[in-house]
C-alpha cells in the first residue's frame, strides 16, 4: 500500500462524509411516506446502507469504523426505520408484542432485545450453526411476487446475513443478503416469487457465530397483474414524455387543422447485443444485427488476450474493423475490457512476469488500447469482475483497480468507467457480490486519489441468469444500486437454456427496462456458427428463435407507433412519445406544401416543440460573422491599464491612486492584488511612488496578460452570444446525461464556435463543455482549468453532422458549483468556415506586391511579360525523415523535391545515439544532417530528452540521481553542440505534460533546468515544448491548452530562463478532428505570443472510416490559416514496413491519396503569377510570402532576364532588365 499524507486523507474523508450526511438526512425525511412496490425513490433504503458509507469512509481500516471522525458524527443508524408496507403479511414484524409470532429456527435460542430508547427487537443468540436464527411461518400464494425487507444487526464485528424462505416442498429460496455490523442497523432488501401455494418459513442465516438482531421485517405480496401495472407506470414516467407539437406559419400564427405525421426514427433507450468477429464476413448476420440494435459490446475481440496473445505482438485489426462497421451503422460501442481480474483469463506470459515487468506490461496495455479507441467508445469495463477475482490486486495491492480506473479516466475522460460483475442481480446467495459490497468497491475506487468526481463511473451488471430468475430480488438490488447516483447498465444479459428461457428473458428485460436507474441493456448473444455463449437469438440462417422473437416484440413495443395527429384550433397536437429521435412531417388539406422537421424527446428535453409550416420558404437573415476572434482575452482591461500606466508616468502629480485601485478592484481577485502589491511594496514605499506605480500598471499589462490575469468580471460574449439567447447561467455540475442546461437547435453540416467565461464557487478544477449533437454524440467542445474568484475564458467548439435539437452543458472533476457567463455559440456552414480560412490566409500568408521593371536606360519597360515562381522561404512545410533516405535514391528524390523542412523521426533521440551506456554513435544522424544541408532543407532538432519513462534505456532508468545528472549533462553537451547551427529548433523535453520521468528523478523544475542548459550551449534555436492531444483530444486533461501555457510559464519564470527563445510544439496526431476545437485551442495558445508549430501531423486511417484524406486536408488548411502557426511538419516518414500512422507514398514512391493531398496543398500555397507590366513598367499581384524567381521577357531584350527577389519581408521590388 502506498504511503499517504494524513492531511490529504482527512480532507478526502471529510468530503465523503459531508455528502453522505446530506443524502441520509434527505432520505430520512422522505421515508415518512409509505413506499410503494415500485418506489424507486428508495426512501428508507438509502439510510439502510450505512455499512457501505462507513466502510467507504474508513477505507484503510480493516476493523469497524470508529465512533466519530473529526468534526463528523457516526453514520450508522442507532435505531431501525419503520417496516415497509406496515410489515405486509408478517405478524408482529416490529416486535412491539415481544416475540409473539416468532420462533427460534434450527434449535437455536431466541431472546428479546431492547434499545436504550425502548425499541424492541429479536435476538438469535447462542448460535453455533449458520441457520440458527429467528423465523416466522407464513402462507404463500401461488404465482405471486413478494418483496422482502428487514433491519439487521450483529452483536460483534461484521457478518454476512442472508434471508432464506423454506417452502413446503423442501426448497430453500435465497431472498436477499446484507453485510450487517455491530453498532448500526442495516437494511436487507430482496424478495422471491412463489410458484406454489402453501406454508413456508422465513429465517435468517450467517456463517458467523455472532448474535443476529432482527427488527421491522416486511413481506409484501403482489399479483402478476399488480407487478405489471407498476412496470407500466414506471415506463410511462421514465421512458416516455407527453409533448405538445404546435404548427406555426411564417408570421408565428398557429395553423389549425395541420396534419402531423409522427415517425419514430431511433429509440432513445440503448438496447443492444454483443457482437462477434463473424459479423465482418457474414452479410446475413450484418443485416439481422444492424436492423435491431443501437449499441454493442465486442464479445472477446478487444480483450487483452485477443490483441496481444504473444508479448509485444499487438494486433488490433479485428476490433478496428468491428469498430468501423459499428460506427458506419450508427451503433455505439462499449469497450470490453481493459483488464480482467480472473487469473484463468491471463495469458501464460502475463502470469510469468515479475512485479515490475507486470507493471510495465499493464501500463503498455492500457495506453495501447485506450489511446487507440479513446473518444470512440461510450464506456470502458476497466477491470472486469474485480469483486469475484483479484489477480491484479494480488500482484499490486488492493489499490490496483482504483489506479487503473484513474489512468483510464485520464486517457478517455468522456467515456463512462464501468465496474462489471456477475451475480449481483442474479444470485442473492452469492455473498461476494452483494449490492452493498459492490457499492463499497465503487466507493473505494471513487475515493482513490485522483478519481473523486472526475471519473464518470458506471455500474455494470452482467445479468447471466439461471433458469429461475428472482424478479423481486432484481428490483430490490437495482433499488440499492441506484443509490450510487451513477448510470446502471445491464451489460451481458442471457438466460440459461430451458423450456421457459424465452418467458424468463422477457420478465428480466421488462424488469430492468422499467427501472429508472437503468440507462442501457446489452444482451450477451453474439452469434457463432458453432453456437452462442449461453443463449442465441437466431439460428444459423438468421431466423429468430423464441428468445429472438421476445427481443423483437419488446423493441417493437418500446417504440412509438407511426401515426397522424390533427392540430387543434391553436395549432397544437399532444402525444405521449417514447424517448428517441422523431421525424415530424406536416401537411395541410388547404396547401400543397410539406414540411419535415426532426426532434429529440428525452428526459431533459422540452415538453413543447414548434413546427414551422413554411420552414421550406424561410431564409436566414443572420448577420455575417467571422470565426477568427484573434482578439486579446480581455481587451477592455488591457487598454485601460495601458492608458492608466502612461497617464501615471506622464503626470507630475500622484493623483491616480484611486483610479488604479478602481481598476484593480474591478478586475483582479484579492489574492492576486496582494501578490503583486507585495512584490512592489518596497518601490511603492519610496519617494518615487508615482514612477513605480506606473511601472506596476505596465507590469500588469506586460506580464499578467501572459496568462496569470484574473478577471473579477466576465467580458461580453463573442458574436454577441450567437444563437444563445441568454449568455449566463448558474448550475451545479452533474453527470453528462443528467446535466443538460441549454437546449439548442443544431444545423446539419455546420461548425459551431463555442466560448464561455467560467468560474467555480470554491477551489479550482477542470471544467469541460459538452455539446450533445442531434445524432446523440457527446462532443467535448473544450476544457479549461477554472478557479474560484476568477473568470476564465473557455474557447472551443464542435461539428454537427445532423439537424435537430441538442444540448450544451458543463461538467467538472470537482464538486464546486460552476458559474458561466458571456456564453456564445456561433454556427458556420462548412462553406462559411472555408471562406473565413481563405480570408485569413489572404491576410496572414499573402501580401500585395509591386514590381517595377526598367530597361537598361532606367526607363519603364512597358508591356513586358513577367513570370514569378517561388523558389525559397515562405511558409515552412516539411515532413519527418527516416534513415532509409540514405540508401534509397527514389526516396531521396521524392522527399527533396517537395519539402524544405524536416525532422529526423528517431535518429537524433537519445536511445538512437547511446543505446548502450558510453557507446555513442551519431553516424546515421550526421549523414542525414549532411543530406539535408545538401538540399538546403532546414532541420528541427528532435529531441534532447523524452520524458516518457517507457522510452528510456534500461541503463538510464537504473541510474542513481547523481549518475543520471552526469549522463544527462553528457547527452546535452554532445547532441546540442554537435548540431549547433544546423537545427533551427530543439524539442527540449518531449511530452512533459503527459509524462514526468525526469521530474520524478530530479524534481519538479527538471524541465525548466534542461531548457536553461540547452540555451547555454546554443542560444540560437527556438526551444520547444512538444506535446500531443493539446489540439487533437479535448477529452485528454493532461495537455489542455491552459495547462500547456501554465507549464510554459513555469519554465519561463525559472531563474535565468526569462530571455530564452520559446516555441509551442503541437504534435497533432489526429483521429477524427474537431476543427472548431482545434481553432479555439490555437486561439488560446496564441496568447503566449511565441511561435506555434504543428510538429508531427498525421491522421489515423484506421479510425476515420475512409476519410483520412479529407480530414488531413482539413487539419492542414486549419493550421495553415491560423496566424499564430508558423510552420507545419508532417509525421509521415517512409518505412518499407509501413509508416508510423500515415504514409504519403507506396514503396515505389508513387503517391497515395494522402500524398496527392499534400502535393495539391504545396502547389496551392506557393502559386506563382504571370502577367504584363503596365505603361509605367509596373505589375501588381497578390502573392504568398516567399523568395521568388522573376523571369522577364520583352522584345527589346536580347535574352530573358532572370532575377531573384525577396517578397517575404518586403512588398516592392525594382528590377533593371538588361
Amino acid at each position: 500500500m502506498r504511503r499517504r499524507e494524513w492531511t490529504g486523507a482527512v480532507l478526502l474523508l471529510v468530503w465523503l462524509v459531508v455528502g453522505v450526511i446530506n443524502a441520509v438526512a434527505a432520505a430520512a425525511a422522505a421515508s415518512m411516506a409509505q413506499p410503494l412496490a415500485y418506489d424507486y425513490s428508495s426512501s428508507s433504503e438509502l439510510v439502510g446502507e450505512e455499512d457501505i458509507v462507513c466502510v467507504a469512509v474508513c477505507l484503510t481500516v480493516s476493523s469497524l469504523c470508529t465512533e466519530k471522525l473529526p468534526g463528523q458524527e457516526r453514520k450508522c443508524l442507532p435505531e431501525p426505520m419503520d417496516a415497509h408496507y406496515g410489515g405486509g403479511i408478517i405478524r408482529n414484524g416490529d416486535f412491539t408484542a415481544g416475540l409473539q409470532g416468532w420462533s427460534a429456527f434450527g434449535y437455536g435460542s431466541l431472546a428479546e432485545g431492547t434499545s436504550l430508547t425502548g425499541n424492541k427487537f429479536a435476538v438469535a443468540t447462542n448460535r453455533t450453526r449458520p441457520y440458527q436464527s429467528v423465523s416466522q411461518k407464513v402462507l404463500l400464494q401461488n404465482d405471486t411476487h413478494y418483496t422482502l425487507s428487514a433491519w439487521l444487526q450483529v452483536s460483534d464485528g461484521i457478518a454476512d446475513v442472508r434471508a432464506v424462505v423454506k417452502t413446503a416442498d423442501g426448497k430453500f429460496i435465497h431472498s436477499g443478503g446484507v453485510e450487517a455490523r455491530s453498532g448500526c442497523w442495516s437494511i436487507l432488501k430482496g424478495g422471491l416469487t412463489a410458484t406454489a401455494a402453501g406454508p413456508a418459513e422465513l429465517y435468517f442465516e450467517s456463517n458467523a457465530t455472532a448474535d443476529i438482531w432482527v427488527d421491522n421485517v416486511s413481506l409484501q405480496p403482489f399479483t402478476r397483474e399488480e407487478w405489471r401495472a407498476h412496470h407500466d407506470a414506471a415506463i410511462k414516467k421514465t421512458r416516455k414524455k407527453t409533448v405538445r407539437l404546435q404548427a406555426k406559419d411564417g408570421a408565428g400564427n398557429p395553423v389549425p387543422g395541420a396534419q402531423m405525421h409522427i415517425e419514430h426514427v431511433r429509440n432513445g433507450f440503448p438496447l443492444g447485443s454483443a457482437m462477434s468477429r463473424e459479423i465482418l464476413t457474414n452479410p446475413g448476420y450484418q443485416r439481422w444485427f444492424t436492423s435491431r440494435f443501437t449499441v454493442t459490446t465486442f464479445e472477446n475481440e478487444m480483450k487483452w488476450y485477443s490483441t496481444e496473445a504473444v508479448p509485444g505482438r499487438e494486433d488490433y485489426s479485428v476490433p478496428d474493423a468491428m469498430l468501423r462497421f459499428a460506427k458506419s451503422h450508427g451503433i455505439a460501442v462499449r469497450g470490453h475490457n481493459i483488464f480482467w481480474d480472473d487469473p484463468s483469463t491471463q495469458m501464460g506470459w502475463v502470469k510469468a512476469l515479475s512485479g515490475e515487468q507486470l507493471r510495465s506490461a499493464t501500463a503498455r496495455r492500457i495506453k495501447s488500447v485506450m489511446s487507440r479507441y479513446a473518444g470512440q467508445v461510450i464506456a470502458w469495463d476497466v477491470v472486469n469482475e474485480n469483486l469475484h477475482f483479484d489477480f491484479f490486486e494480488g500482484r499490486f495491492g488492493w489499490e490496483a483497480s482504483a489506479a487503473f480506473y484513474r489512468k483510464a479516466h485520464q486517457m478517455d475522460a468522456g467515456a463512462l468507467m464501468s465496474m462489471n460483475e456477475f451475480n449481483t442481480l442474479e444470485q442473492p446467495g452469492d455473498f461476494t457480490v452483494l449490492p452493498g459490497k459492490y457499492l463499497r468497491k465503487l466507493w473505494q475506487i471513487k475515493a482513490f486519489p485522483g478519481n473523486g468526481n472526475a471519473a464518470r463511473m458506471a455500474i455494470g451488471l452482467e445479468g447471466h441468469f439461471s433458469t429461475h430468475p428472482n424478479i423481486p430480488y432484481i428490483r430490490a438490488a437495482l433499488d440499492t444500486m441506484a443509490q450510487a447516483n451513477v448510470p446502471v447498465w445491464l451489460t451481458e444479459i442471457d438466460v440459461a437454456p430451458g423450456p421457459d428461457q424465452a418467458s424468463h428473458l422477457e420478465q428480466i428485460l421488462r424488469e430492468v427496462y422499467s427501472h429508472p436507474a437503468v440507462h442501457g441493456i446489452i444482451l450477451w448473444t453474439a452469434w457463432h456458427p458453432q453456437g452462442c455463449y449461453v443463449m442465441c437469438l437466431t439460428d444459423n440462417n438468421f431466423r429468430n428463435n423464441p428468445a429472438g422473437d421476445v427481443v423483437d416484440k419488446l423493441i417493437w413495443e418500446w417504440r412509438t407507433r407511426s401515426h397522424v395527429g390533427i392540430a387543434d384550433a391553436d395549432g397544437y397536437y399532444e402525444a405521449e412519445l417514447f424517448h428517441g429521435d422523431y421525424k415530424v412531417t406536416v401537411t395541410h388539406p388547404a396547401a400543397n406544401s410539406t414540411v419535415a422537421q426532426s426532434l429529440s424527446v428525452g428526459r431533459e428535453s422540452d415538453n413543447e416543440f414548434t413546427i414551422h409550416y413554411n420552414a421550406l420558404y424561410r431564409h436566414s437573415q443572420r448577420t455575417h460573422s467571422h470565426p477568427y476572434e484573434y482578439t486579446h482575452a480581455n481587451p477592455t482591461l488591457y487598454e485601460h491599464l495601458q492608458k492608466l500606466g502612461r497617464q501615471i508616468l506622464e503626470n507630475d502629480e500622484v493623483t491616480t491612486d484611486a483610479s488604479l485601485s478602481t481598476v484593480l478592484n474591478e478586475h483582479l481577485s484579492l489574492r492576486q492584488m496582494n501578490t503583486f502589491l507585495f512584490a512592489f511594496s518596497e518601490q511603492l514605499a519610496t519617494k518615487n511612488m508615482k514612477i513605480y506605480t506606473g511601472k506596476l500598471v505596465l507590469f500588469l499589462v506586460i506580464v499578467l496578460f501572459e496568462g496569470c490575469l484574473c478577471l473579477k468580471s466576465p467580458e461580453k460574449p463573442l458574436y454577441g452570444g450567437g444563437i444563445l439567447k441568454d449568455g449566463g447561467y448558474k448550475a451545479k455540475s452533474k453527470a453528462p446525461v443528467k446535466g443538460s442546461v441549454l437546449n439548442v437547435e443544431f444545423k446539419k453540416d455546420h461548425h459551431y464556435a463555442f466560448s464561455a467565461w467560467l468560474q467555480l464557487s470554491k477551489g479550482a478544477g477542470d471544467v469541460r463543455a459538452v455539446m450533445v449533437t442531434p445524432d446523440g454524440k457527446f462532443n467535448t467542445a473544450g476544457v479549461i482549468v477554472v478557479q474560484c474568484g476568477c473568470w476564465t475564458m473557455l474557447k472551443g467548439g464542435a461539428t454537427s453532422y445532423a439537424a435537430g435539437k441538442g444540448d450544451i452543458f458543463f461538467e467538472s472533476n470537482v464538486t464546486a458549483e460552476i458559474m458561466a457567463d458571456g456564453m456564445a455559440l456561433q454556427p458556420f456552414s462548412f462553406d462559411e468556415w472555408k471562406d473565413h480560412r481563405t480570408e485569413s490566409i489572404k491576410k496572414e500568408r499573402k501580401k500585395k506586391v509591386k514590381i517595377t521593371v526598367e530597361g537598361a536606360d532606367g526607363k519603364a519597360l512597358a508591356d513586358a511579360e513577367v513570370k514569378l515562381e517561388r523558389v525559397a522561404k515562405g511558409f515552412p512545410l516539411g515532413n519527418a525523415m527516416t534513415k532509409e533516405i540514405l540508401d534509397k535514391k527514389d526516396y531521396e528524390k521524392w522527399f527533396t523535391s517537395r519539402f524544405q523542412y524536416a525532422t529526423l523521426e528517431n535518429e537524433m533521440k537519445w536511445y538512437s545515439t547511446e543505446y548502450h551506456q558510453n557507446q555513442e554513435d551519431y553516424r546515421v544522424a550526421d549523414k542525414m544532417v549532411e543530406l539535408a544541408a545538401k538540399y538546403n532543407i532546414t532541420l528541427r532538432g528532435h529531441n534532447v530528452f523524452w520524458d516518457d519513462q517507457h522510452e528510456q534505456m534500461k541503463w538510464v532508468s537504473d541510474l542513481s540521481v547523481p549518475k543520471l545528472k552526469e549522463a544527462m549533462a553528457k547527452r546535452l553537451k554532445n547532441v546540442v553542440t554537435r548540431y549547433a547551427g544546423k537545427v533551427i529548433h530543439w524539442d527540449v523535453v518531449n511530452e512533459n505534460l503527459h509524462f514526468s520521468f525526469f521530474e520524478g528523478k530530479l524534481g519538479e523544475d527538471a524541465s525548466a533546468q534542461i531548457f536553461k542548459d540547452v540555451a547555454k550551449l546554443d542560444s540560437n534555436p527556438i526551444l520547444f515544448m512538444n506535446e500531443f492531444n493539446t489540439i487533437e483530444q479535448p477529452n485528454d486533461p493532461a495537455p489542455l491548452p491552459t495547462k500547456y501555457l501554465a507549464k510554459l510559464k513555469k519554465t519561463r519564470e525559472f531563474p535565468g530562463n526569462s530571455g530564452l527563445k520559446y516555441g509551442i510544439g503541437l504534435e497533432s496526431h489526429f483521429g477524427t478532428p474537431n476543427i472548431p476545437y482545434m481553432r479555439g485551442s490555437l486561439d488560446t495558445l496564441a496568447q503566449a505570443k511565441v511561435p506555434i508549430w504543428l510538429t508531427e501531423v498525421d491522421v489515423d486511417g484506421k479510425s476515420t472510416k475512409g476519410k483520412q484524406v479529407e480530414y488531413l486536408e482539413e487539419v492542414m488548411r486549419e493550421g495553415f490559416a491560423h496566424p499564430a502557426v508558423k510552420g507545419i511538419v508532417l509525421w509521415a516518414a517512409w518505412h518499407a514496413k509501413g509508416c508510423y500512422v500515415m504514409c504519403l507514398t507506396d514503396n515505389n514512391f508513387k503517391n497515395l491519396p494522402t500524398g496527392d493531398a499534400i502535393d495539391k496543398l504545396l502547389a496551392e500555397w506557393k502559386a506563382g503569377h504571370s502577367g504584363k507590366t503596365d505603361s509605367k513598367g509596373v505589375i501588381e499581384a497578390e502573392m504568398f510570402h516567399g523568395e521568388y524567381s522573376v523571369t522577364i521577357k520583352h522584345h527589346s531584350l536580347k535574352q530573358h532576364c532572370v532575377q531573384t527577389v525577396d517578397l517575404d519581408s518586403k512588398g516592392e521590388a525594382k528590377i533593371k532588365a538588361a
